[in-house]
């Protein structure tokens, strides 16, 4: 093999080089609105001639029945996945003698102390239980080789439709296990986060 015949690498050219060569041709563009709108359908031509479309949302989406159909689809499933999560409810409630039971707990910073205020609210149709309710609250998770405090008071539900009743709670945690007991043996557990 020859010397002249070995490959030296890319030919590298300066910039004004380049601008030279480009200045010398003719540049041809081979994009044409006016052929491409020839070719294209007579909708697209009407389109293309009416400039923007006047009217609402809707009354644009009236014209095209595909359109129509899909924000119909839209608007059947948001509704079904709305009255579907409305008629499941509070996931948090429970039912304790034929009473409807909410609990949530907060956390109230004054100083350097905080305390928790436990509130639970009940509902109650015309022939729920009405009468003492015992309430335990403790740590929701196990502290190793420690006894864990638990918080008992005892509670009235009385005949009225809608009570609130709010605890404050001695000690702090971030989970609390709450249970809930009416004098006919009837228990709940919940799992309260403190907010």
């Amino acid at each position: 093999m020859d010397d002249k015949s070995k490959f030296e690498g890319p030919v590298r050219f300066t910039k004004a080089e380049l601008d030279e060569s480009l200045l010398d041709r003719d540049l041809v563009f081979h994009y044409s609105r006016e052929r491409r709108l020839a070719k294209a359908s007579a909708e697209l031509r009407d389109f293309n001639e009416a400039g923007p479309q006047k009217g609402g949302f809707l009354r644009r989406r009236r014209g095209n029945p595909f359109h129509l159909v899909l924000l119909m689809t839209i608007i059947v499933f948001s509704l079904g996945i709305f009255f579907i999560s409305g008629a499941k409810g509070n996931k948090r409630a429970l039912t304790l003698g034929g009473n409807v039971i909410s609990v949530s707990a907060e956390r109230l910073k004054a100083g350097d102390e905080g305390a928790i205020f436990l509130t639970i609210k009940k509902i109650a149709p015309s022939q729920a239980y009405t009468g003492a309710v015992d309430v335990a609250v403790t740590f929701a998770e196990k502290a190793e080789g420690k006894a864990l405090p638990v918080e008992a008071r005892r509670i009235i539900f009385h005949a009225k439709a809608r009570e609130e009743i709010i605890l404050t709670i001695p000690f702090d945690a971030p989970v609390l296990a709450v249970v809930l007991q009416s004098e006919d043996g009837q228990s709940v557990l919940f799992k309260v986060k403190v907010k």
